[in-house]
């Protein structure tokens, strides 16, 4: 299993990348809907990430 940087130095497995991809491949409607209205800042000029890996856990939604 290689190691890659994915933020701030944090080293992630190529298992988790991958899964991180397929979750956003697979969003729910629901999830669909909310990215619409979140990204390219359009929600208080906030940047949003869509399942960021942060300490090893995949997170769905991250300013």
């Amino acid at each position: 299993m290689t190691q890659k940087s994915i933020a701030q130095n944090q080293r992630v497995s190529s298992t988790k990348v991958e899964r991180s991809r397929e979750l956003r491949a697979e969003m729910t409607q629901a999830e669909k809907v909310l990215w619409v209205m979140v990204r390219g800042k359009r929600m208080f000029g906030l940047k949003f990430r869509r399942q960021q890996i942060i300490d090893g856990f995949i997170v769905k939604y991250f300013i």
